[in-house]
């Protein structure tokens, strides 16, 4: 699959939308302000944060951890302690590093949001940098097309193309290293435009995830910062 431009969403944009998630947006917004001063709401919120940090890792093949341990840490709180080495195909601390990594991210993107920062590039490259701090390697192919172990480059654009070959041989192309700057630039403006537009979440949030994705700006970690975006367009302070 050759690369293309990002796309703008669509002008029946409409047919998108998810009207059934509407008396729930509104229920939650009435409430919240209500359920917030409740203790019982804090650990709530704790909770989904973590299941989000965990999950995410998971989702997108960083790290592998059954839905035991998984239960244990969104019930207990992140802990290294309480990963058994069997659970994983990682070292237990190490697994633990990256989930924190991933809660703060998410919580720093919400704190960032409820400031009414706007979302800039900048801002897209210190989340990269946050969600991958524990990753010191990616792998890479080298001029004869072997694989091998790279320094990752955190909070920084691609240098190089990093287009995976399926199965069947072909080659699916993200965006050129070269395009990558435009084309970030195009997609923040984009999203700013929706924003004025209010354009329904659930709509912003697969556009903004799926764009990420297409650009693929980053030498890894791509996956875990479309995800966050994504999630930011969902109502403030809950992933």
């Amino acid at each position: 699959m050759s690369w293309a431009p990002i796309e703008d969403l669509p002008a029946d944009r409409e047919r998108l939308e998810l009207p059934e998630l509407r008396p729930l947006d509104a229920l939650w917004r009435e409430k919240r302000a209500e359920l917030e001063q409740l203790d019982g709401m804090r650990i709530l919120r704790e909770r989904l944060v973590r299941s989000w940090a965990i999950e995410t890792g998971v989702i997108e093949r960083v790290y592998e951890l059954d839905r035991g341990t998984t239960e244990l840490l969104i019930e207990r709180g992140i802990d290294a302690a309480l990963i058994d080495r069997s659970s994983t195909d990682k070292e237990p601390a190490l697994v633990a590093r990256i989930i924190e990594d991933q809660r703060e991210a998410i919580e720093g993107l919400f704190d960032f949001i409820k400031r009414d920062r706007e979302l800039s590039t900048s801002y897209v490259k210190e989340l990269h940098a946050v969600l991958t701090r524990s990753q010191e390697e990616v792998e890479a192919l080298d001029q004869f097309g072997n694989a091998v172990m790279v320094p990752l480059l955190r909070g920084e654009w691609k240098r190089l193309p990093n287009n995976p070959r399926r199965p069947d041989g072909t080659v699916h192309e993200y965006c050129p290293p070269e395009q990558v700057g435009s084309e970030m630039d195009r997609l923040i403006a984009l999203h700013r435009e929706h924003q004025q537009q209010s354009i329904e979440p659930e709509v912003e949030a697969a556009w903004l995830h799926h764009r990420v994705a297409q650009i693929h700006p980053f030498q890894d970690g791509n996956g875990r910062v479309a995800r966050a975006l994504g999630s930011s367009c969902g109502p403030v302070g809950s992933p």
